[in-house]
């Protein structure tokens, strides 16, 4: 009798401790996957609920409520990774966190995959699916763009094209320094640049303005685009409308090197498109009153014996700069052409020596 009575309570108290841990409700964890996955494949995980680690949304984002507003409309979100990758979360009005601030924190967040349209986004179940989000922000430092193709000398770019409108089918590319300076009271269109390597340089004319300076060494991705003359300059372009901006990526920079030419060396085109110091010049017509804008902006230099243009626009912030007089003065500049006329293109006032 007393071992059966010992059976009994035993059975009691293990039925007790299921009953206890049964009660327990586990908030599941989520399928560990990485932002980039859910966007790149969001058929692959729609419906499933997943965590993503390391992960924070958006500066312009951490001011904003998740949704706040009378229409679902107004519920998407951007979250991203350390490398700049981002996806939508996305929230209904009529959510219970709907008026929840954004967290602007750092960390793990979880939700539902699904998709609007064919774009792959997220769903938060509960407020515990963002509660992780409190570390310090990352510093987002996207992955460096990789331009396809052969790194080509562009000495070797230049010799492929012969007349007419060159289009490059090879899978090439270019690197070198950008040693132009664009835009507003430069002598060089936002769209254009000039760029070289230790074998020559060339220009080239982008379908944007782009942002790249002085300095800084490129990438360009040459094929299916064009070589052609445009007023006589060599430029690496598409079409009319010139390379798109994504063929090409920024990689670091790199000090510009520069030729000692003499005029008669820019005047045979030896140089096009490169940075070249010529020395020991003067500006013939100068006079004291004279400027750089004189004659259209296309003066003359000369060395006693040989004179070429020496081109500045307009709009150039040295314009109205009165020319030097002197006989024994240097001069920089990237060395190109107008239809028949080779001509020095100063970059900024430091090349007006």
């Amino acid at each position: 009798m007393k071992k059966y009575i010992f059976n009994v309570i035993i059975i009691l108290f293990a039925f007790t401790m299921y009953s206890c841990d049964d009660k327990v409700e586990p908030q599941p964890e989520g399928m560990l996957v990485s932002l980039l996955e859910v966007k790149n494949n969001p058929d692959k995980y729609i419906n499933s609920y997943v965590r993503i680690e390391n992960v924070q949304f958006v500066v312009a984002d951490t001011s904003r409520v998740f949704n706040g507003t009378s229409s679902s409309g107004g519920g998407s979100r951007t979250l991203q990774d350390c490398q700049g990758n981002t996806l939508v979360v996305f929230t209904a009005f009529d959510s219970n966190f709907s008026n929840t601030k954004v967290p602007d924190g750092f960390g793990t967040f979880k939700g539902r995959v699904s998709k609007f349209g064919t774009t792959g986004q997220l769903n938060i179940i509960s407020e515990k699916d963002f509660v992780a989000l409190n570390g310090d922000r990352c510093n987002v430092v996207p992955p460096p763009i990789v331009i396809a193709g052969t790194r080509t000398d562009i000495s070797a770019v230049r010799a492929s094209f012969t007349s007419g409108v060159f289009t490059i089918n090879t899978s090439i590319k270019i690197r070198g320094v950008v040693t132009s300076i664009s835009g507003t009271g430069t002598n060089f269109n936002a769209q254009n640049l000039t760029m070289q390597d230790g074998t020559a340089g060339i220009t080239v004319r982008f379908a944007a303005a782009h942002s790249y300076t002085e300095g800084d060494e490129i990438e360009v991705g040459l094929q299916t685009q064009d070589l052609s003359l445009f007023n006589g300059l060599l430029q690496a372009t598409k079409g009319t409308t010139g390379i798109p901006l994504a063929n090409s990526a920024k990689i670091g920079t790199a000090p510009i090197g520069f030729r000692t030419a003499t005029i008669a060396e820019i005047n045979s085109g030896l140089y096009e498109s490169q940075l070249v110091l010529i020395n020991g010049v003067s500006f013939p017509t100068a006079n004291g009153t004279l400027t750089y804008s004189s004659n259209s902006g296309n003066v003359q230099i000369s060395d006693g014996t040989n004179t070429t243009t020496f081109r500045s626009g307009s709009t150039t912030t040295w314009a109205s700069t009165i020319l030097p007089s002197g006989t024994n003065l240097s001069v920089k500049g990237i060395a190109s052409v107008f239809n028949t006329t080779r001509q020095i293109l100063p970059r900024k006032t430091s090349d007006l020596q």
